[in-house]
């Protein structure tokens, strides 16, 4: 009866599994979303045909670089009676992420150097339909983006509810856009926190070269060597001038990075290569339109291709690695 009420009592969008939900979240308003128990038991995501060695992306289904252990359930065959006991009794890793696209802005704030507005904090529960601000804690696991990323990880037996709150301050001007999505699967979008992996190799006072590390130590008669240098790059690079601080409130967020960053990677020429940094294979990065004399963040991430983690090795949100910095020459 009390389920029943919660059930009835709650208003919100649905989630399915990889599908994410764009969203605007207005200054001091809850967003609140529900991922159905349905989605939770259903089969997972298969792999794609991913990359030819795992590169420098995280294993699929691992929590925060470490590994996750198998969910701790039977592979789901026919809904016998029997399965559908032991289906009660279990639990499923439910992988809940959000990026923040869009934030409030400072309409003073024309050369962007103040800081970014406040985060989003992200909720969940399975005894609440309705977390958020103000909820017994004890009911509820909460987290506050960092940079625009936020995920929570739970085992999950039932339906899943979650909420998104948008700070209200008087500073700044407009709303949130916020991407949210929930996975049986792994991270639909992602954050490498444990390094950069990109290196600075050299600039002049308008462009910039960059490379990843290596991504295999296999030799050139390996296949796995031949099939890095002749895939097509995986990877991109976002760039930005530190002066300009509008970009740290996204520099984790793959579609906030889109949006605000000020040079993409429709704007840089990339390549296999085998040279700089040993002779392996990795990806360079090339690009123009910088400023002299300038300190900018360069950000590696990879495009995530469909919603239905097509590659095997990344959510359809993308991931973005941590911010490396690199800067220009004063002369010609």
């Amino acid at each position: 009866e009390i389920l029943r009420k919660r059930q009835q009592a709650w208003v919100g969008l649905g989630l399915a599994n990889n599908v994410p939900r764009l969203d605007n979240a207005p200054q001091g308003t809850v967003r609140y979303y529900r991922f159905a128990n349905e989605s939770i038991w259903k089969e997972k995501t298969p792999a794609g045909r991913g990359l030819p060695s795992p590169g420098l992306v995280r294993a699929r289904g691992a929590e925060d670089d470490v590994w996750v252990p198998p969910d701790n359930i039977p592979e789901r065959g026919e809904d016998t009676e029997s399965g559908l006991t032991r289906r009660a009794n279990a639990t499923r890793m439910v992988y809940i992420t959000l990026n923040t696209c869009l934030q409030p802005n400072d309409p003073t704030d024309i050369l962007g150097s103040k800081p970014p507005p406040p985060q989003l904090t992200l909720y969940v529960s399975q005894n609440n339909t309705t977390p958020g601000p103000g909820q017994p804690a004890k009911d509820q696991k909460a987290v506050q983006a960092q940079h625009g990323f936020a995920n929570i990880t739970i085992e999950a037996s039932r339906d899943v509810y979650i909420a998104v709150a948008a700070p209200n301050t008087t500073d700044f001007r407009g709303i949130y856009n916020v991407e949210v999505a929930a996975s049986i699967d792994g991270r639909y979008h992602d954050f490498v926190s444990t390094s950069a992996d990109l290196f600075f190799i050299d600039s002049d006072s308008r462009s910039a070269l960059l490379a990843t590390r290596n991504l295999t130590l296999d030799g050139p008669e390996s296949p796995i060597y031949k099939k890095w240098m002749e895939i097509s790059p995986p990877y991109i690079v976002f760039a930005h001038n530190q002066n300009d601080s509008r970009i740290s409130g996204v520099s984790h967020s793959y579609c906030g990075l889109e949006k605000y960053a000020s040079i993409t990677g429709a704007q840089i020429d990339t390549a296999m290569t085998n040279v700089t940094l040993g002779s392996f294979p990795k990806q360079q990065f090339y690009f123009e339109g910088l400023n002299a004399s300038s300190q900018y963040y360069g950000i590696l991430a990879m495009t995530g291709n469909s919603t239905a983690r097509g590659d095997g090795v990344v959510g359809g949100g993308g991931a973005v690695w941590q911010t490396m910095n690199f800067s220009t020459q004063s002369g010609e």
